[in-house]
């Protein structure tokens, strides 16, 4: 296995945020009023289920291409209900998954509310898209992002042609810790065309992520993703989910295994069952303060289930529940 890694500099897309969000301060995490210590972090994951913009490119799903139903008004709409959603969870650090492009992230920022208040502002942005162009994914913070990589898997067969895969993204973020949390975010393969043709590759991205924590020696990170594998189908010890990466094992924190958080039921509803798809996998150095799958709101139906979008009618949010926690760095071994 070959790894493509790149530094992607920010440059063009971090001058656009500025130009909106000159006005960047030290900022407190906005949970710091809602009992939790002072020095927390909170971070929202969530798949937004195919965020297109309306500019044609070839690459959208067919349902968005073509079709009088996907247009200007649709599109705002959904970006006024998803900006709303955003500022009732009021995170600190905002990672997407299935988003098109940097514009409409940009169209995002521009749509908060809250981008007026400078404690408040998302004055930092990156975006990474798949390797196909297709929708790839973005880290939204209030906080700065001092680097951005990707890593890449990069298999040849003779014959076989590797599928559309997201990279793992990986951030430094300048927080309140002692150094900057590291943060990653992928969105694995599916399972359509079946679970195990392409159990493969999601062991493949798990590796990646795996090998990135061996090689870097830091236990002050957070990665958080669609791994579009549940909970139950990942090794398992005590609290931790156990990695594999080239037979070497690396454990670590998942929330869904702490004994305060085992009532949550799943992220996504499928067959009428529910399943924990998306994850936290949160390093050895940070507390896990707080944790829950968001399940409060209007982005959720009366049975709490997620309100999928349907380009159909033009509503809806996504067929994911969002998922939350927040953190803090441990000022000891023992703690």
């Amino acid at each position: 296995m070959k790894k493509d890694t790149k530094l992607f500099k920010m440059l063009a897309f971090s001058f656009v945020l500025v130009l909106f969000f000159a006005s960047c301060h030290n900022l407190s995490s906005s949970f710091a009023g809602r009992g939790y210590r002072q020095g927390a972090l909170s971070i929202t994951s969530w798949n937004i289920q195919t965020f297109f913009d309306t500019q044609t490119s070839g690459r959208e799903y067919s349902d968005f291409i073509g079709t009088k139903l996907w247009n200007e008004e649709v599109y705002v709409k959904r970006l006024e209900r998803l900006c709303q959603t955003m500022e009732a969870l009021n995170s600190d650090i905002f990672i997407f998954q299935e988003i098109e492009n940097e514009a409409v992230l940009v169209d995002i920022v521009n749509y908060l509310k809250t981008q007026g208040n400078p404690a408040l502002a998302y004055s930092h942005a990156v975006f990474i898209p798949s390797r196909d162009n297709v929708l790839g994914c973005a880290i939204l913070s209030r906080y700065p992002i001092i680097s951005c990589t990707s890593h890449q898997i990069d298999y040849r067969f003779e014959g076989k042609k590797q599928p559309d895969t997201r990279p793992l993204m990986e951030v430094l973020v300048q927080a309140h810790f002692s150094k900057p949390l590291r943060v990653y975010t992928s969105h694995w393969k599916s399972k359509s065309g079946g679970a195990e043709q392409s159990e493969f590759w999601r062991d493949a991205q798990e590796a990646l992520i795996a090998r990135r924590i061996r090689e870097t020696g830091d236990q002050l990170y957070i990665f958080a993703a669609d791994c579009n594998r549940d909970l139950s189908e990942f090794a398992q010890d005590g609290q931790y989910i156990v990695l594999d990466t080239e037979g070497q094992r690396v454990k670590t924190q998942s929330p869904y295994l702490f004994d305060a958080f085992a009532d949550e039921d799943g992220t996504y509803f499928f067959q009428k069952e529910w399943n924990k798809i998306d994850h936290f996998f949160i390093g050895e150095a940070l507390h896990i303060l707080s944790f829950c799958i968001e399940r409060k709101g209007l982005h959720v139906d009366k049975d709490g289930i997620p309100y999928r979008f349907s380009i159909w009618n033009g509503q809806g949010y996504s067929d994911h529940l969002p998922i939350s926690c927040v953190v803090s760095e441990k000022m000891n071994k023992n703690d």
